[in-house]
């Protein structure tokens, strides 16, 4: 009996209130932006991409730049670029990564957001 009472009552709360009837984001759009959250949440993959943003670099000289083993520093790269954040492209016997347009803007944000919190 009170259980249905309870459930009442939560409809009668959902009546009122108008952001729970309609969806305010979309799920979809939730799910990236927690996968992209969730890369930068990696502190090396946050540096790659800051690294990234002066120039474009190989995966020597990123190793050089964070200290990072040259498998893990593979690793990062190939979820950076599956997230479209990077592209490569060969120079010779070299691949150079920079960043894609979303890669730049995600570094603006990163950036930006620093300065917010003065960091």
């Amino acid at each position: 009996m009170l259980a249905i009472e309870k459930n009442k009552q939560d409809q009668s709360k959902l009546k009122r209130c108008k952001c729970l009837q309609e969806k305010i984001i979309e799920s979809d759009s939730l799910n990236s932006l927690s996968e992209i959250l969730n890369l930068l949440a990696v502190k090396a993959r946050l540096e790659i991409l800051m690294i990234l943003s002066q120039n474009k670099h190989c995966v020597c000289d990123l190793m050089t730049h964070t200290g990072l083993a040259q498998t893990l520093i593979s690793y990062h790269l190939d979820e950076l670029k599956r997230a479209d954040l990077i592209c490569s492209c060969r120079d010779g016997k070299f691949i150079d990564y920079c960043l894609t347009k979303k890669g730049k803007r995600i570094i603006k944000f990163a950036n930006s957001l620093k300065g917010e919190l003065n960091v």
